[in-house]
């Protein structure tokens, strides 16, 4: 018995010996085991975060490594898969999913890159495919043609629509300007205005794409609905506005036409059917050409006109002043005439025989003074003329002096006042200056007061 139980004891001493052995080798392959699942889940995480990066979902999976004696943690640890090993296929199938999501959208994204090409008319041997878009090794090569051919057409349609634009501004004096808001908006189906689109990430002097700040996420309200691009109106308008241009060339071409044939007596150096001509411009100087000349034959004219004008104004101021000079001769005739006729009128209410007049044989010596009038001399009408306003006293220029103002009386009333305008030997003539001469007859009596200031109220 002694020598069994030493057996049975060098045995359990060699199990144990092995089991220690044993225990120590597995712990080391469970470490690698715990240490290669944790690279694992790191992966996958790290796989999901890239996946639902700007993909407009959340990452499905989550994992902490353990560290400083603690616990593993995430829904892709031990203790996650221990608890619900089917919930942890789920979430694993989740990235799985998700990657299979994101290789769709590539596939959607390389052939609509594809078709785009193909509608910009973009060459083949750029080699611009669906296939190369979506291979890792040709992608960057075939996007970069997609966006050089991209970048040459926008170049071509902002050449055309510059074009464009400049000729609007020729035609804009007959129609609207042109409006190129229609080459850059599309059309809204609810009215509203577009977004303009995003601009692409900047790129660092590495290459690599800077990151911009993170936005907010707006609400999800769907896809905005856009028709086309609104040119037919801005294209209508500059061909409405050419049509009108067209038609004013037209009709300037059938005005100069009218024109020549109009100063038809002008030689002219250009014809009608130069105008319509490809060397237009050279009719159109040779009629401007012409029309200096014609100008300049206007202006000799107007020089020709302007000194006939003046000759027939200076001819009229001579005449006017002939008119003026024969007005006044007649007025001075008319004048002469009238006092000739009061002259030989007074001759003929002076020349009464020398045997009416009083004292006719004595001598007559003339005064010549005012002052020698003598104070209260009478004398009587001789002659009343009412035509020439004139009677004849029988005073003369021992008594009387011209300008000398008497009163006429008759039967004790005052008739008139007379002024003496001629003076003979013995008989004068006096112009009434006051009252009227039909009141006065032959042998009224004439009176001096010795004042010179005879009147009524005298």
């Amino acid at each position: 018995m002694g020598k069994l139980g030493k057996i049975f004891g060098i045995l359990v001493l060699v199990l144990a010996i092995v089991v220690a052995v044993f225990s120590f080798l597995l712990s080391k392959h469970r470490d690698l085991f715990k240490n290669r699942a944790a690279d694992l889940a790191e992966g996958i995480v790290k796989t999901g975060q890239t996946l639902s990066s700007g993909a407009g979902q959340s990452n499905p999976v989550s994992f902490t490594p353990a560290s400083g004696g603690g616990k593993e943690s995430g829904n892709l640890g031990w203790g996650d898969y221990k608890a619900n090993p089917a919930d942890y296929k789920n979430k694993i199938d989740a990235v799985a999913k998700l990657a299979q999501s994101v290789s769709d959208q590539r596939t959607v994204l390389s052939e609509s890159l594809a078709n785009i090409a193909a509608t910009l008319k973009a060459p083949e041997d750029l080699g611009i495919t669906a296939d190369n878009l979506k291979n890792l090794g040709k992608y960057n090569a075939a996007a970069k043609a997609l966006a050089d051919h991209v970048e040459e057409v926008q170049k071509r349609d902002e050449e055309v629509r510059v074009s464009l634009e400049a000729l609007s501004g020729i035609l804009k004096s007959t129609a609207a300007g042109f409006d190129d808001s229609g080459f850059y908006t599309r059309k809204s189906a609810d009215g509203s205005a577009p977004k303009p689109a995003k601009k692409p990430a900047k790129k660092s002097e590495d290459g690599d794409e800077e990151e911009e700040e993170e936005q907010p996420e707006e609400e999800d309200k769907g896809a905005a609905q856009y028709g086309g691009y609104d040119v037919q109106t801005a294209l209508q308008t500059l061909d409405q506005a050419a049509k009108v241009t067209v038609a004013r060339t037209d009709a300037y071409k059938k005005g100069y036409e009218d024109l020549i044939s109009a100063i038809g007596k002008y030689k002219w150096n250009v014809t009608a059917s130069d105008l319509a001509g490809k060397d237009y411009k050279s009719a159109l100087a040779a009629m401007v050409a012409d029309a200096k000349e014609i100008n300049t034959k206007i202006g000799d004219l107007e020089e020709q006109v302007a000194k006939l004008k003046r000759e027939v104004e200076d001819f009229k101021a001579k005449v006017a002043d002939r008119e003026d000079q024969i007005a006044k001769l007649k007025d001075d005739l008319a004048k002469m005439t009238a006092e000739r006729d009061q002259l030989k009128k007074q001759a003929e209410l002076l020349s009464m025989p020398k045997s009416e007049y009083k004292d006719a044989n004595a001598p007559v010596e003339a005064i010549e003074k005012m002052e020698e009038v003598k104070v209260e001399i009478t004398g009587k009408v001789l002659i009343v003329n009412e035509e020439w306003n004139f009677v004849t006293l029988d005073l003369g220029k021992d008594q009387v002096v011209p300008g000398l103002k008497m009163a006429v009386n008759q039967n004790g009333a005052y008739l008139a006042t007379v002024k003496i305008t001629k003076v003979e030997d013995r008989v004068c003539c006096a112009e009434v200056i006051s009252g009227r001469v039909a009141d006065i007859k032959a042998g009224a009596v004439v009176f001096y007061s010795g004042t010179n200031k005879v009147g009524k109220e005298e």
